[in-house]
């Protein structure tokens, strides 16, 4: 029951935060790489960097959250309200995110010609 417990919470908690910092890392690389006007890369570089540090905030949150949640988990006093509460901050804090993320997308594809996004991400091979 422990073993389930501690892989669920890596898994939700933890499993995923390195993957933003990698993928943010790669896009910012293929901005750079792309052939653009400076002033347009620029301006999606800074969302880039606005992206970036929306995953440093997020992988931080989901660490404290992650924490708090293990304290109550092994303190005999913990109760399902409490444990509650942090899921239910833990999927707000989330869905913020994602809502953030997103409307990062949205600045930075302006920056774009639509062969220049292809570029940026190809379609995807089956």
């Amino acid at each position: 029951m422990i073993i389930a417990t501690v892989t669920a919470l890596y898994i939700l908690f933890g499993g995923g935060s390195g993957w933003w910092a990698t993928e943010i890392k790669a896009l910012e690389k293929s901005v750079k790489a792309i052939e653009m006007s400076e002033p347009a890369r620029e301006e999606a570089l800074e969302v880039v960097d606005y992206m970036s540090d929306l995953s440093s905030v997020r992988t931080d949150q989901s660490k404290a959250v992650s924490k708090e949640l293990e304290k109550l988990l092994e303190s005999y006093d913990g109760d399902s309200a409490s444990i509650a509460r942090q899921l239910k901050f833990y999927r707000e804090d989330t869905r913020a995110f994602y809502s953030q993320m997103v409307q990062a997308r949205f600045q930075l594809k302006e920056n774009f010609t639509a062969e220049q996004w292809e570029a940026l991400f190809p379609a995807a091979e089956d």
